[in-house]
């Protein structure tokens, strides 16, 4: 099926999975509006770095720089690390744990200190349309806190750190990159193990990808799965299961994000009373991520 056009929200929509191949392969589709406004921040300014929010040259130096260092990972290094932080995080109630567990993963395998983790616990409210401005406040104190945290790495890295800094990145786009690594750490990761739990409560093992939807913006007339679109149109992809995304704005992380979420949900396993737990979504405009909560008994 071709993408559609909804009047009510202005753009256009693209679901069927042959229609979604095509526009995240189709050169016109960006990921950025051709007008979009230069904003202020700190936290603005780590976005605009972002390999995932760029084109051209600079997304294919920051992303082939990605790619190489997290396949240098130990995969059975990040199996022991993820059981090892699972079970000292024990106390924290599922929720917390969720979140908290694969981002002190990735800070772990960054070589950064503990307080990386509220950090990009504040920060991704950036990253959502919902927020409000107390909460993008934060998100540029915390966008500083990062910057200062992870920016220090760079002066003796080691692991993950180490093997980005092998690859010539400038030094900003270099922890730009790695503090989105945390920010998609803490929501598309712990969404992923939520929403395995979510099926374990449910009884089966079918699982949703914890990213439902992206846009992309087309940047001059052009066709697209038949459809011709003319430049400044938008296109709201939904992703459905396949929530790392295709072409060449994929998610690089899905290898590092399955290898968490495995031994998270290893270390769960035999702990998830369907008659003990309910959830729920937090909002979000493009991502399912769950919240649980103890069911008030009868």
């Amino acid at each position: 099926m071709q993408p559609e056009f909804d009047p009510e929200r202005g753009l256009w929509v693209a679901s069927h999975p042959e229609a979604v191949a095509a526009v995240l392969a189709h050169p016109a589709c960006r990921v950025r509006p051709l007008a979009e406004p230069v904003l202020g921040g700190s936290a603005a300014g780590i976005l605009s770095k972002l390999a995932r929010r760029t084109e051209g040259e600079a997304h294919r130096l920051a992303r082939a720089a990605i790619v190489q260092a997290l396949a240098a990972l130990d995969l059975d290094e990040v199996t022991a690390v993820t059981r090892r932080l699972a079970k000292e995080r024990d106390g924290l109630a599922l929720t917390q744990w969720v979140f908290d567990v694969p981002t002190r993963v990735v800070a772990e395998l960054l070589g950064a200190p503990g307080t990386v983790v509220p950090a990009t616990a504040a920060f991704v409210h950036c990253l959502s349309p919902l927020s409000t401005p107390v909460q993008l406040a934060a998100a540029d104190l915390a966008a500083d806190e990062l910057m200062r945290d992870i920016g220090a790495l760079m002066a003796a890295p080691t692991g993950l750190t180490a093997a980005l800094c092998r690859h010539g990145l400038p030094r900003d786009v270099a922890v730009a990159n790695l503090v989105g690594l945390l920010s998609q750490t803490h929501e598309a990761t712990a969404g992923l193990i939520g929403n395995r739990i979510v099926a374990v409560l449910r009884g089966g093992t079918q699982t949703e990808g914890p990213v439902i939807n992206t846009r992309r913006f087309v940047s001059e007339d052009c066709t697209i799965a038949g459809v011709a679109m003319q430049a400044g149109a938008t296109i709201l992809v939904v992703l459905g299961k396949s929530g790392f995304g295709q072409g060449r704005h994929a998610c690089p992380g899905q290898q590092l994000a399955t290898t968490i979420a495995d031994a998270a949900m290893a270390h769960l396993e035999g702990r998830l009373d369907p008659a003990v737990l309910g959830w729920t979504y937090r909002a979000s405009a493009n991502a399912r991520l769950p919240e649980f909560f103890i069911k008030e008994t009868p």
